[in-house]
């Protein structure tokens, strides 16, 4: 609904048989159903191509979609680890076609305002993002490492990514420490606490938790900068306070930015430039990546510029 809103013509789906085609035409307002991917990439009636499947297939559809020159919009994560992420990049280089990653909480109007507020101080920041994530079934896709490569990529990248926006600095360093079911890999652990350097002295963490009351609202973020304290509750309301004054803004329903993501991708295919820099989406990436890695040895890893 959201690319409709913004002016997207829904052309072709792809993906599923039988009643869950039907469905996709008949309730997701697209004009045809295409009897797979291939034919659809090969569509040269299709300006640009959606992926929302699961993620292990990511950076392989999103490579031969730029190839096949098609502006790519993909969701998160890109890809599952750095060999992937290279291809895609590299796709991405040559067809000189619009990239983007669905980190959707940047687009929202709180977390805007908190970078607005951040870019005044001349000074590092610390943030605090708190994520009550819940548990998800044993055996679930998203903790199997090959089809969905564990939480930490594939969901801590959302929450790593708004941090990096907004200290407006890439992050250089991080060290991850947690704890998982019992008999997990290490990789699929979900009670962790992610530490992230910033290339401008900045420091974060991510504390995503799988365990815990299913009543605590899902996500909290807090920023410290010079004298301002910006507090971001669960995308509905946003205090900063400056001192003594307190100032607070509280929406009618939680945005976390997905409409103003898919208007601003829609924006970019016209005008040709990234909604977010790849460097920027490469750089997210490889922290998770390293967050795995210091996960598994308990030693800090730095990010390569």
């Amino acid at each position: 609904p959201a690319f409709a809103d913004a002016g997207a013509e829904l052309a072709v789906v792809a993906g599923g048989s039988g009643p869950s085609a039907e469905t996709a035409v008949r309730e997701g307002g697209f004009a045809r159903f295409a009897a797979g991917d291939d034919e659809l990439i090969a569509d040269g009636s299709v300006d640009a191509v959606v992926i929302a499947t699961r993620h292990d297939t990511h950076a392989d559809l999103a490579a031969r979609a730029l190839r096949a020159g098609r502006h790519v919009f993909c969701e998160k994560p890109l890809a599952l680890d750095s060999s992937e992420l290279d291809r895609v990049l590299a796709a991405a280089a040559e067809a000189g076609r619009v990239l983007t990653v669905g980190f959707n909480r940047r687009f929202s109007p709180h977390v805007r305002a908190i970078r607005e507020m951040a870019s005044r101080v001349d000074s590092p920041l610390a943030a605090v993002y708190r994520v009550s994530a819940g548990q998800v079934a044993a055996g679930s896709w998203v903790q199997d490492l090959d089809e969905g490569g564990g939480r930490i990529v594939g969901e801590c990248c959302h929450f790593l990514d708004t941090l990096a926006f907004v200290v407006g600095s890439p992050i250089t360093e991080v060290h991850a420490a947690g704890f998982g079911a019992p008999g997990q890999p290490v990789q699929a652990r979900d009670n962790l606490m992610i530490a992230a350097t910033f290339g401008d002295g900045s420091v974060g963490t991510v504390a995503y938790v799988a365990q815990g009351s299913p009543s605590v609202p899902k996500e909290r973020l807090e920023v410290f900068a010079g004298t301002r304290t910006a507090v971001l509750d669960d995308y509905v309301t946003l205090e900063v306070h400056d001192g003594s004054d307190r100032s607070r803004d509280r929406l009618r329903k939680q945005d976390k930015g997905h409409r103003a993501e898919a208007a601003a991708f829609l924006d970019a295919v016209r005008h040709g430039r990234n909604p977010i820099p790849l460097d920027q989406i490469d750089n997210v990436h490889r922290a998770c990546f390293a967050a795995v890695e210091s996960l598994m040895t308990g030693a800090p890893v730095r990010i390569a510029a």
